[in-house]
């Protein structure tokens, strides 16, 4: 039995080796002959050494959770619905129609939907035609409603999407850092709502900007 010193493993010598030392010159490295005789090595497996520059974080690591607002959707995941708005007499609030507005909140959320789910906060900067670093770096800016909603006030926009979370329009998930999704009742927007629904939510926003009013 020799000593390999490549790989520092044992080799097995030829077993037909003469006294006149001749033979084949053969050997067999000590893991093939277990192999080959059905041993089991019991020999400790050895270390494998990471290169220095390659980063492998451990499982439930930091680095392997979400960030804010940056959820990557499932490819299984990225179909996309056209919303049309309800067929009845407008729902001004200002001079916007809250049908109308309440379209264009929900089709721009199914829009970028279809790459990644983000927060209130990044679905308002789309419709405001926010130049956000982030939004423009995934290329929300080249989104079709982008800026589409700049001429409403951004307490408003939120205040609206709230509005929409709590009547279950859109799905708002739980954890440190939530994301928006369609829910069915948002992507049938046209079907589900009511005139009396937006009447109701026009008086909201009234309600809102007195109470604002006196608070000033």
């Amino acid at each position: 039995m020799v000593k390999s010193a490549k790989n520092d493993d044992f080799c097995l010598g030829c077993t037909n080796y003469k006294k006149d030392k001749t033979g084949c010159s053969r050997v067999m490295a000590r893991s093939y002959f277990y192999k080959y005789m059905g041993i089991e090595d019991d020999t400790p497996a050895e270390k494998v050494e990471i290169k220095s520059g390659l980063k492998i974080p451990p499982p439930n690591s930091e680095t392997n959770q979400a960030q804010p607002e940056d959820i990557t959707v499932a490819e299984d995941e990225q179909d996309q619905h056209n919303i049309k708005s309800a067929d009845f007499n407008p729902v001004y609030y200002g001079k916007s129609d809250l049908n109308s507005v309440i379209q264009i909140i929900l089709q721009c959320l199914e829009d970028i939907s279809t790459k990644y789910f983000y927060g209130i906060s990044m679905l308002t900067d789309v419709l405001r035609g926010s130049a956000n670093k982030k939004l423009i770096s995934r290329k929300l800016d080249e989104t079709s409603l982008y800026g589409s909603l700049s001429h409403i006030r951004r307490e408003d926009i939120t205040f609206i999407i709230e509005w929409l979370i709590k009547n279950n329009y859109i799905l708002k998930t739980k954890g440190m850092y939530p994301v928006l999704h369609p829910t069915y009742e948002g992507r049938h927007y046209g079907e589900t709502i009511t005139r009396n629904k937006l009447i109701k939510l026009k008086s909201l926003l009234e309600q809102d900007d007195k109470e604002n009013e006196q608070g000033d």
